[in-house]
């Protein structure tokens, strides 16, 4: 199954990473050797992190997920997101805007997929948006009460004939592509 295949792929990952702190801590490597040591240990938790997320995918679609529901302050996590990628946008001299469309009390949800996946929406903002602009992140409520977060920047537009291929795995526009 997915989880004995996600154990075997992080048992050597996490061998590997302690071998290279540990050669880390040696006082006699040269400077390139510290250099690509550090490499190796990036690269390393790079894995990690992908193995992680396939785990996480493996959960949501096994719906465990909801094991995970939480009441969770969703200003609070989305005021923590810009806060993170705010120095991103700045090195392009973007401002994000927080516009609060009505009172947001804590709602259901889960914190870890939500901040993920608004990481990834904002961060694209940033991304595909033009140096000295505006990004936009709203929340807002139906009148159902579901609640909608967006974030509205003046980047690339996704071309009609692109538009039904955005949730393929691993698609990216003609746009995206020459970046």
């Amino acid at each position: 199954d997915l989880e004995t295949i996600i154990h075997q792929l992080r048992a050597p990952l996490t061998s590997i990473k302690w071998s290279v702190e540990s050669l880390l801590e040696d006082k006699n490597i040269t400077e390139n050797q510290k250099i690509s040591l550090n490499n190796v240990l990036r690269a390393n938790q790079a894995l990690i992190g992908l193995i992680n997320d396939l785990s996480q995918i493996g959960r949501i679609k096994s719906e465990e997920a909801n094991a995970d529901l939480t009441l969770s302050d969703l200003r609070e996590m989305i005021k923590n997101t810009i806060t993170l990628l705010n120095p991103v946008a700045k090195n392009k001299r973007q401002e994000i805007i927080l516009k609060e469309r009505c009172p947001i009390e804590k709602i259901l949800i889960n914190p870890d997929l939500f901040t993920k996946a608004f990481e990834n929406l904002l961060d694209n903002a940033i991304n595909y948006s033009a140096e000295n602009s505006k990004i936009i992140v709203e929340i807002s409520r139906d009148e159902s009460g579901s609640v909608y977060v967006v974030a509205v920047h003046n980047g690339a537009v996704i071309h009609e004939d692109e538009k039904a291929n955005i949730f393929k795995k691993f698609y990216r526009t003609d746009f995206a592509k020459r970046i």
